[in-house]
């Protein structure tokens, strides 16, 4: 059974299972779990300050109200509230600017992630080649995600347990859909999407400020996929560490999202963005892949399950995945 619970600003708690709508997501590219919950015949409550859901007697949610909206209509009372998780705080709170000096994720992560709840850091201990700077306007996360994915290459995620994991290496479960499978997850739709155009195959781009666009790094992912569209970039004046990470993260940014299944199952799909997945596609492998995005939402009086799937490279960044022919250039004629 599904059940919602929430606390007002004056500590009251209320419960209740007349749910009309719920939709709930879990991304890799935030820190933040959101719902929004339509309940039925609510009665009135006060100012709302926190939610949990339950389904089956377990949590699956908890985070704090960002909005609600009382209606009436046709004599029926409903009640919208829209939350987030823990997480939100490091999206809600911008950063103090800075300038730090060669530092590393366990630096960044106590000044920017610890004050807010996180517990804790996984990831490489590589340095910052140089100055990292923290300019005005980005949230705290907005800080930690650009030294993930500009120094150490990888997309960083926040876990179930408010752990920083910036590893770029997928957790230890496995997913797996089939409908013949026992002890498999049944889905009714499964959708493979494909897409070319956007995709970078080279960047062309100049690293002196009087130099000429003579360096080249080319995607091995774009060529296995015969991909060869180019793009150029003036890299001038950017400090060496910078210059790779541009480059990459180009790379990355074109790449992302052109690959993906989609699959929706009746059943409540436990998961996290991350988790590895084994699915039944014609012409595919069947691995190499994970959930970037999972979505529970009302069925039928359960939840059902949409999970978006990616490939795993996703999460383990470009480092490994350019080819950046810089050392052998070849003067382009004019």
């Amino acid at each position: 059974m599904l059940s919602i619970e929430l606390t007002d600003l004056d500590g009251r708690r209320y419960m209740s299972d007349q749910i009309e709508r719920l939709e709930f997501s879990n991304r890799l590219d935030t820190p933040a779990q959101s719902i929004l919950v339509t309940l039925l015949r609510p009665g009135w409550v006060g100012e709302l300050v926190t939610l949990r859901a339950f389904y089956g007697g377990e949590l699956f949610f908890e985070g704090q109200v960002d909005e609600q909206e009382y209606r009436r209509s046709a004599g029926q009372d409903e009640l919208e509230i829209g939350a987030r998780s823990a997480g939100a705080a490091l999206l809600d709170n911008e950063a103090i600017p800075a300038a730090y000096n060669c530092p590393c994720l366990e630096d960044l992560y106590k000044l920017h992630l610890k004050p807010y709840g996180v517990r804790g850091c996984r990831g490489s201990a590589e340095r910052c080649g140089a100055v990292f700077p923290v300019y005005a306007g980005m949230s705290e996360w907005d800080v930690v995600r650009g030294f993930c994915t500009g120094v150490l290459g990888v997309l960083p995620r926040l876990t179930e347990g408010m752990i920083l994991d910036a590893t770029g290496q997928p957790t230890g479960t496995t997913v797996v859909f089939d409908n013949l499978r026992p002890g498999a997850y049944r889905y009714t739709s499964l959708s493979v999407r494909c897409v070319r155009s956007g995709v970078i195959g080279e960047i062309v781009y100049r690293s002196e400020r009087d130099g000429a666009y003579i360096y080249r790094a080319r995607s091995k992912t774009a060529q296995r996929r015969a991909i060869t569209a180019r793009q150029v970039m003036n890299l001038s004046g950017a400090a060496d560490w910078e210059k790779g990470s541009a480059v990459s993260r180009r790379f990355l940014a074109s790449e992302l999202g052109s690959e993906e299944i989609v699959v929706k199952s009746p059943q409540y799909v436990r998961c996290r963005p991350g988790d590895r997945v084994c699915v039944p596609v014609p012409g595919r492998e069947t691995d190499g892949w994970t959930v970037y995005e999972i979505n529970y939402y009302l069925f039928g009086g359960e939840l059902g399950s949409r999970a978006v799937l990616r490939p795993e490279r996703e999460i383990r960044g470009w480092s490994d995945n350019v080819a950046d022919t810089a050392a052998v250039v070849t003067r382009q004629s004019t």
